[in-house]
């Protein structure tokens, strides 16, 4: 009998280290990616952002307009907005984030600017901007649109990184008082507006942080931190160059994704890059919402930026193939 009871333990315990094991099993596959727009006209293009109806690719060094509005039915641009310059209603510094589907926002990073501007407006031919406003913008970068009226600012020089409705919050990245936490802490950010949750996830640190928004307060939901890739001496950090945490993270309807290169196939010295696009990452990173990596994606061409919406599980990139162009990966 004893014998029997004893087999039975041995047998339950493989049982379950197979299913852990199968569990945390990460699957290497090729992306399923369809080329959408191939007409970026610009010689670095900034960023992506994507809502339901649009897509909205930046060209920040550009001499006319920078956002540039991309219907997602036809995959034809509608429109342009957002002029760069030092004048009235211009930026010299644009930062950008989507609001309630329809709407970009625009922040300036070197003044307290924000302008409010309709992409059905654009596409119809009326007129884009519907209000200008004097808003803590300045040196905040990313912004998150919590709701259209709603900001929430990043400032990497505080401990308490957020800043929500004239509170800062947010569990520090270090303990102690970081003299250069400015440098260490700057990252990346995705708001999931229905289930009302915030991302963090630093360049150079490996670290990801989900917070759960809870009235006019967010809290700390999950945290994860991996194998420690930075020197610290005294109050000073000193973060591994050569290699990055994520370039980018978005929400989708049921994943995390993240641009983020695979050393095991790609080791490359991501300090000795500089601006040779054909040397940027060719993998995104899925993850669960709990933070638990399931899949790496190989796209097969340089990726320079990621954006997707929590309504879908596509997402759309910035990919060399060989000149830059949008395309789509079906997870």
């Amino acid at each position: 009998m004893k014998k029997i009871y004893f087999l039975s333990l041995i047998v339950c315990f493989v049982l379950f280290a197979s299913h852990s094991r199968a569990a945390h099993e990460v699957v290497c596959k090729d992306a399923a990616v369809t080329i959408v727009y191939d007409d970026i006209t610009t010689n670095f293009p900034g960023e992506i952002f994507v809502s339901d109806n649009y897509l909205i690719w930046t060209d920040p060094f550009g001499k006319e307009e920078q956002a540039h509005i991309i219907d997602k039915k036809s995959y034809k641009e509608v429109g342009k907005c957002v002029r760069r310059g030092q004048g009235p209603g211009e930026f010299s510094m644009a930062t950008y984030c989507v609001a309630n589907n329809d709407l970009l926002l625009v922040g300036d990073i070197s003044k307290n600017q924000l302008h409010t501007y309709s992409m059905d407006n654009l596409k119809s031919g009326r007129p884009a901007l519907l209000k200008q406003e004097e808003k803590e913008t300045a040196r905040k970068m990313p912004l998150i649109a919590v709701t259209p009226n709603d900001l929430l600012a990043f400032d990497p020089m505080k401990a308490q990184p957020f800043l929500y409705k004239g509170k800062y919050f947010g569990k520090p990245l270090f303990e102690g008082e970081i003299e250069n936490l400015f440098d260490v802490a700057q990252g990346t950010l995705a708001y999931h507006p229905e289930k009302e949750l915030l991302l963090y996830v630093p360049f150079y640190i490996n670290y990801m942080a989900a917070y759960q928004k809870k009235g006019d307060n967010f809290e700390l939901l999950w945290e994860k931190r991996g194998k420690q890739t930075y020197q610290q001496t005294g109050n000073s950090i000193k973060p591994d160059r050569t290699k990055m945490n994520a370039a980018q993270v978005v929400w989708t309807k049921d994943y995390i994704v993240t641009l983020q290169r695979d050393y095991k196939t790609d080791p490359v010295d991501e300090s000795a890059i500089g601006r040779d696009e054909t040397k940027l990452p060719k993998t995104i990173f899925v993850y669960d919402y709990e933070g638990n990596l399931l899949q790496i994606q190989d796209l097969k061409m340089p990726i320079l930026r990621i954006g997707a919406t929590p309504s879908g599980n596509d997402v759309y990139v910035i990919v060399v193939n060989p000149e830059f162009c949008l395309a789509k990966v079906e997870l």
